[in-house]
């Protein structure tokens, strides 16, 4: 049934109204009683609005005097329910209330408006009076607000008798004679908002709504993020809001476990997500357990290995539970990938004719059921550009304003990558400079992040070094490669992404060139296999001879399923020799070994270290660990590979883990035994591992990609208590590159092999903004104190170079907040502002809310369009200083703009413009129409003024 359709006004005999009922009725009552008023209009209300205030200031003589007596809610104090409901309606856009403003500040200056609250009564005060100086009295049901007067189907009564209205009048003055005055703290509030806050208050106010995070429940052992995580976690809500998915590239040791678990924990507390779908290496499978378990996350986890493999019937098999989760997936999943640089080469895979990727096949249709998604890693450029674009195919489609429709997101350089809507970097260098804007820094000038309970620093220097060596046997394998011993007889075609070109082509590749050169850099040990698989295998005429050096024996090695040009007998010519000299190679020859043993001597036998080696080939680890334990009986060494019927295997993920906390049991939480001084393993563990215990890396044979590189840092390259403490990288590198006269094929081949290393590295520098490999002898990076250090990161460029916005990225704008953050805690909660910016057309920006969701909009009010910017590209039009001054742009118009702006923007995404409410607003105008804005202001103050009859003091 429509109320409004039941509407009930009778009159008196005089034509005044006598008694009425539905919505509208406390309307029509002002309309016919407030003009008569003449001394006093006296109002006793449970609630008073601004809007209500604005429908009866039309009916009120200019000589008359307004008293208003407000009542306490059953719910809250009367003094917060007054100063609740204005402020509330400051931030309401559907109609213009400066011009209400402005007439209530002029009477309350004037003597003309009084208001009070109810503190001494001991029951609710739900009185709605109106008594119009001695001549008449109404009540009922109407309260002084627009939904009292207008909207609610309300009750009312007038009374023209004498005694009664005296007596009413005599009643009521008493209660206001003990009631509390509230109109001081109502003029400073109106007239602040009225004054227009400073701009630089407003865009403080808009980074702590963005930055907003209640707090969440959580058990012992889930950890509260810190102020760095906080914002990251922010940001990736809101991108979960907009886009439906969310890239977080996070340096190793910042937290991505408890980033990632709070993200989660806050989808499934709003009821966005009721599951998630955790892929993630095993080894950090119990930190992802502690923190989703510790905020009651409902998660099933997989390993990363098993999104690559076939489709299966086997019930119990992970692939079968994996696929049956992912079937299940709608738009109430979250799919969080933790280390999602394993997936990373799909695209290649995907575009190349001999197959397509089983990773999108698998996870495509999930992101069509419109599942959530988070992705995590520390390190995204391996190779090239399509290591990027491999891991945004994982995001849900950009919507974008394109005739196409939806399109996966791309990227053509790592700066367009990095200043993408969706994605998220935190380096090492925006971490410590948001912790100095907050002025985290201890007695001895060093930098610090505050935990819960402890302060950790990162390391004061990282000493970057590289150590040249003689590789074994080099003229003899020099001479074979040149010889094509080593070169199959047909070359494969490989797919690869060129990044000049933005292109995938196609080349040849050698496996058998490229392992064979890959077993000669890592070890005799290696070198050896290669060599006996070579013998081993047969040659382009069919040939095939056996593996052992004197060509008289058994093969015991798996040959090379490839043929290769030379026969059999052609390559025993020049490799039997040198399989018979490397089996009997002794350490001392062996000079890359001996650099290892220095090293060892210096950080564990003299510094009572511990050393963390990484190796390519199994054969390798097990060559060092037989070696050392010989040579260095006092060093205990612990090694992830083991030998089964002769063959150097990887141990299982359990023994790993073990011999993993034996090595660093103090960033494990463990409280076992110390076990071992030095640790040798591959990169199978050198992701998602912390093993902080150590402070020296040894990259024994160099690795395959730039995210390897940073990953076997990041193990070491964390947070700690101690704030003395250094960390060593050394790279081993053979002395053949730097031989500039030696053109030798395998010299290119090599040289070309550490010069990609270097690209590669600096590309994967440009995004995470630090360095861990030097091309020179020794590099020393200062990470205390200046974080500008231009050996670490050149800040300014970087950040322009990542955000395309100057130097106001996001950790920017966070590290402003940081500094700032108390003072942005204490602004009202409804701002206008305005200042000046450097484009031509003016717009404005308004924070808004919307039915628990909150989106921060721009619109061009020349053009009267909503503009489609990104939160960033927004901020850095907003941010200033403190002495940013106001710019000549009057009060109203700041308002009006703001509600046409949302009004527009309800009616795009067909909203409800009750629902909505602007919690700040700054209007940026052009700095060349400043001029002549500063006159429209002087007008429009001047119009202001006559419209309120007075000068306001």
């Amino acid at each position: 049934m429509d109320l409004r359709e039941h509407f009930l006004l009778a009159y008196h005999e005089t034509g005044q109204p006598a008694y009425g009922a539905g919505a509208g009725v406390g309307l029509a009552f002002v309309k016919h009683f407030f003009p008569n008023a003449q001394q006093v209009i006296r109002i006793a209300t449970a609630y008073f609005t601004l809007r209500g205030y604005k429908l009866g200031r039309a009916f009120i003589a200019d000589s008359a005097q307004l008293r208003i007596l407000v009542g306490r809610s059953e719910e809250a104090s009367a003094y917060e329910a007054v100063v609740d409901e204005i402020l509330t309606e400051l931030g309401q856009c559907e109609t213009d209330l400066m011009p209400a403003v402005l007439d209530l500040i002029f009477r309350i200056k004037s003597g003309l408006f009084f208001i009070l609250e109810v503190r001494s009564m001991q029951v609710p005060f739900h009185c709605k009076i109106y008594l119009i100086d001695q001549q008449a009295a109404w009540h009922g049901s109407c309260n002084y607000t627009y939904r009292g007067l207008v909207i609610s189907a309300e009750q009312a009564s007038a009374s023209h008798d004498t005694t009664q209205i005296n007596d009413l009048i005599k009643w009521y003055d008493g209660i206001a004679a003990e009631a509390r005055d509230l109109l001081q703290e109502l003029l400073e509030r109106l007239e602040k908002w009225y004054q227009l806050a400073e701009p630089f208050e407003a865009y403080l106010k808009i980074l702590s709504l963005l930055d907003y995070l209640p707090e969440l429940p959580k058990r012992a052992g889930a950890y509260a993020p810190v102020f760095y995580q906080r914002g990251v976690i922010a940001r990736a809500l809101r991108q979960e809001r907009e886009f439906g998915g969310a890239l977080i590239v996070a340096a190793t040791g910042l937290g991505k476990t408890i980033i990632g678990a709070e993200i989660a924990a806050r989808l499934q507390a709003d009821t966005t997500i009721k599951r998630t779908i955790l892929i993630a290496p095993h080894g950090v499978r119990d930190d992802w357990a502690q923190q989703l378990d510790g905020h009651d996350v409902l998660y099933k986890f997989f390993t990363p290995q098993v999104v690559f493999l076939k489709q299966t019937e086997q019930a119990g098999h992970h692939v079968y539970k994996l696929d049956k989760e992912l079937r299940q997936a709608d738009r109430h999943t979250l799919l969080l990938i933790d280390e999602a640089h394993f997936y990373r080469n799909q695209l290649l895979v995907d575009e190349s004719e001999k197959r397509s990727s089983t990773v999108y096949e698998r996870l495509h249709p999930l992101l069509a059921a419109g599942a959530r998604v988070v992705l995590l890693t520390a390190t995204v450029y391996g190779t090239s550009l399509h290591n990027l674009n491999s891991l945004l195919r994982l995001l849900p489609p950009n919507a974008g304003d394109t005739d196409t429709g939806a399109q996966p997101w791309k990227i053509t350089s790592a700066a367009k990558f990095s200043s993408l809507p969706i994605v998220t970097v935190l380096g090492l260098p925006h971490v410590l400079k948001m912790a100095q804007e907050r002025g985290d820094v201890d007695e001895q000038g060093r930098t610090y992040i505050q935990f819960e309970h402890e302060r950790r620093y990162l390391p004061q220097l990282l000493k970057l070094r590289t150590v040249s060596y003689q590789l074994a046997m080099q003229v003899e394998l020099e001479r074979a490669v040149t010889a094509r011993c080593f070169d199959q007889q047909y070359k494969v075609m490989q797919a690869f992404f060129d990044d000049e070109t933005l292109q995938t082509k196609q080349g040849l590749t050698d496996s058998v060139y490229n392992t064979t050169l890959g077993g000669w850099l890592s070890s005799p040990a290696a070198a050896l296999i290669s060599l006996r698989q070579n013998l081993s295998s047969r040659g382009a005429d069919g040939s095939r001879g056996d593996s052992t050096a004197n060509g008289r024996g058994k093969p015991h090695t798996k040959a090379f399923r490839q043929a290769l040009i030379l026969s059999a007998d052609e390559r025993r010519q020049y490799l039997a020799p040198i399989l018979a000299s490397l089996q009997q190679l002794p350490l001392a020859a062996d000079a890359k070994y001996q650099a290892l043993v220095s090293i060892v001597r210096r950080h564990c036998q003299q510094g009572s270290g511990k050393v963390l080696v990484f190796v390519n080939r199994l054969p390798t680890a097990l060559y060092l660990q037989e070696a050392l334990q010989q040579e260095l009986d006092n060093v205990r060494v612990g090694c992830t590979v083991e030998k089964i019927k002769h063959t150097p295997k990887l141990k299982s993920s359990d023994q790993r883990r073990e011999v993993l906390i034996g090595f660093s049991p103090k960033s494990h939480d463990h409280t076992g035994p110390d076990k071992y001084d030095m640790l040798l393993c591959t990169d199978a563990d050198g992701v998602g591992v912390n093993l902080q215990d150590c402070a020296t890396i040894v990259n024994y044979d160099p690795p395959s990609g730039a995210d390897v590189l940073f990953q076997r840092v990041g193990r070491v390259l964390r947070m700690t208590t101690d704030p003395s403490r250094e960390v060593h990288v050394y790279t081993l590198v053979p002395s053949i590159i730097a031989a500039e006269s030696n053109q030798g094929r395998a010299a290119q081949t090599i040289r070309q092999l550490f010069e990609r290393i270097t690209q590669r590295h600096e590309k994967s520098k440009d995004i995470m903004g630090s360095a861990v490999y030097a091309s020179a002898a020794q590099l020393d990076i200062p990470l205390a104190g200046d974080v500008d250090a231009t050996s670490f990161v050149l800040q300014d460029d970087f950040l322009s170079e990542i955000g395309g916005l100057g130097a106001k990225s996001f950790l920017t704008h966070n590290a402003t907040l940081e500094r700032y953050r108390r003072r942005a805690e204490g602004l009202a909660d409804y701002l206008l502002s305005a200042r000046t910016y450097s484009e031509s057309r003016p717009r404005i920006v308004i924070f808004l809310r919307c039915l628990e969701q909150q989106h921060l909009i721009c619109y061009d009010l020349k053009r009267q369009l909503l503009d489609e910017k990104s939160d960033l590209e927004l901020l850095d039009w907003l941010a200033c200083s403190g002495a940013e001054p106001k710019a000549p742009v009057a009060a109203i118009s700041v308002e009006q703009a703001a509600n046409e702006a949302v009004q527009h923007w309800c009616q795009k995404n067909k909203v409800d413009l009750a629902t909505v409410s602007k919690l700040s607003a700054v209007y940026l105008l052009p700095k060349r129409a400043k001029t002549t804005s500063a006159k429209q202001l002087f007008a429009a103050v001047q119009k202001d003024l006559r419209n309120t009859g007075n000068l306001l003091g």
